[in-house]
Parts: C-alpha cells; structure tokens; sequence
C-alpha cells in the first residue's frame, strides 16, 4: 500500500520549501514595518500639536495612509505565513499582486524622477545650496525607491511564478484551492475590480471629492457616486472571479467611463479647485496655491489614468478568452 502512495505522489524537479521560508519571513518583515508606520501614523493623527495650528495640515488626510498600511499589515503577514506553508493560494495572490506593485512602482519611480527633477531645478537657483547636496538626495531617494518598487517585486515575480515553486506548493497542498477555480489573469481582474471599493473609502477623508466628466463632486452628491462606483466594483469582482460574460462587458464600460471621467476633468478644472473641494484647512491651501509642482499635478493625473485604464483593458481583452471561450477554460498561470 505504501509503495502505491509514493507512486501516486507527484515527483518535482526541486522542492523550494526552503526558499518558501525564506520569502515568507521576509514578507513577515516587511508586515511588521508597515504595522510600525501604521502605529506611527496613528500617533500622527491622535495627537493634538503635530498637525493643528502651526503646520497648516489636516489630521483626516492621514487617514488613507492609515487604511493603506493597516490593510498592508494584514497583507504581508497573512501572505508570508502563506508563503512559509506553501499554501497554494499565497502563490497565486503573491505573484498576481507582485505584478501590480512592479507596474505600479515602474510609474512611481518614474514620476519621483520628473517631480524631483522641476524641485532640483528651483533648489539649484539657491545659492546657500551645498553643491551636490540635492543630487546625493536625489540619487538615495530615487535608488531606495527603485529596490523597493521594481527590483523587489521583479524578484518576487521571478520565484513565485517558477514551475518548481508551482510544483512545491502543489506537493504539499494536494488539494485545489481556491485560487485554482479560475485562470490566474482572471483572479488579477477580480482584485482590480475588488480594490476599486477599498480605495472609495479614502474619498470620505476628502470631503468626498469625486471627478465626474468635467465637474468635481463633493459632499453628499460625491458620496453618492462614489459608493455606487464600489458596489459596482464589488459585483463586477465576484462576477469576473465567476467568468460570467456580463461582468466582463460591463467591466470594459466602467473603466472606460471612469477613464474618460477623470480625464476631462483633471483635464479641463484648475487644480486649486479640487483642492478646495477636499475642505482642506485655509493654511493648506494657501501652501499648495503656491507650490507649482502642485498646480502641474492635473497632467499627472491625466497621465496616470490613461496609462491605468489602457493596462486594465489590455488585461480585459487578454481575459476575453476565458469568459468568451470557443472551448471550456482551463486554470492557469
């Protein structure tokens, strides 16, 4: 009987246990200094004089970071005890959300560069400027940013998405799980559509400030379009996860719409306009009236939405075959 189960178990060509481990504490690591930054920010936002009076800054426009972080806590150490246990679906959610965390940090690199560039030039005009003390920051800030950004998630791409990986996890979890029940690109729609809701509950910190096609919403009228959005996006998620062909239609109609939303309006509204939709405090906005770098952020935002909504349709129209199959689909990487 013995000898028939060896049979039966699958032979891989290296077993990554180890390797597992390892990436699995470092995950836990990394959990643990967002749950620092999370504590710290917390403290940021309780506390009476850091951010009253003498700074102009508003406690509430910390608390995005506080869900970002308190969500990343939870992330890291969930996925790297996945990890250590080899669990299947740690390996398809790691890989699926390296991917985003590489395009994404790819983008933010690249806007640290051109927004330090303009800051480097105006310091430069300066002439109590140290020589080369801005260029050393530039080169430390941008060089973390490209380790933690793009190398790292490369790196994580590279081990978890190796068939000998794939082929561990499999060993020591027979059993499907859940991740299995649809191809790893759809499972990566379904959590673009599912972040979609998180993010909407950062717009109450702002006052509720939604671009809606060439106006800027606030208030009630903000909250209302942003929560529909969300339940959209939370039907839109478990319908692509269930490759039902009318989340995938749909899913095309909502990014494009979002997309042109936003583009005319960032496009065509000053700048000081959402930022006085954002009920920021006077102080504040008297300090971002003043930073140029601030007033050229609409262009920035056309650009990162255009380049979002074509990366979120090149993902959908590669997804076509699996919700309009001329075969029945078959999981996979």
């Amino acid at each position: 009987m013995s000898e028939e189960i060896e049979a039966e178990t699958p032979a891989i060509r290296v077993n990554r246990s180890k390797w597992l481990v390892a990436f699995g504490v470092l995950q836990l690591c990394m959990g643990g200094l967002a749950g620092l930054v999370f504590v710290f920010l917390l403290y940021m936002v309780t506390a009476s004089s850091p951010l009253g009076g003498q700074s102009g800054m508003d406690a509430k426009s910390l608390y995005p970071a506080l869900v970002m972080y308190s969500l990343g806590t939870l992330w890291f150490i969930t996925m790297g005890i996945g990890s250590i246990q080899a669990r299947r679906w740690a390996r398809v959610l790691i890989l699926i959300t390296s991917w985003f965390w590489l395009v994404g940090g790819i983008m933010g690199v690249a806007n640290m560069a051109l927004m330090m560039g303009s800051i480097g030039s105006m310091v430069g005009q300066q002439e109590d400027m140290p020589p080369g003390l801005f260029q050393g920051f530039y080169i430390v800030v941008i060089g973390f940013m490209a380790i933690f950004m793009v190398l790292l998630p490369t790196a994580f791409i590279r081990f978890y998405k190796s068939l000998s990986v794939r082929e561990t996890c499999e060993m020591r979890n027979p059993q499907p799980a859940w991740t299995d029940t649809c191809p790893t690109s759809v499972l990566a729609q379904a959590m673009v559509f599912g972040i979609w809701p998180l993010s909407v509950l950062s717009f109450g910190a702002y006052n509720w400030m939604f671009p809606f096609f060439g106006f800027v919403l606030s208030g009630a009228a903000g909250a209302v379009c942003a929560l529909l959005f969300g339940g959209v996006g939370v039907w839109l998620a478990f319908g692509s996860y269930r490759l039902k062909p009318v989340a995938w239609w749909s899913g095309v109609v909502m990014i494009v719409a979002l997309g042109l939303s936003s583009v005319i309006t960032y496009g065509t509204v000053d700048m000081m306009v959402f930022y006085e939709k954002m009920n920021l405090p006077p102080e504040q906005l008297e300090i971002m009236g003043q930073a140029q770098q601030l007033q050229r952020g609409a262009w920035s935002a056309v650009l990162g939405t255009s380049v979002g909504v074509i990366g979120v349709l090149s993902l959908l129209g590669y997804n076509h075959r699996y919700f309009f199959p001329l075969t029945a689909p078959t999981p996979a990487d």
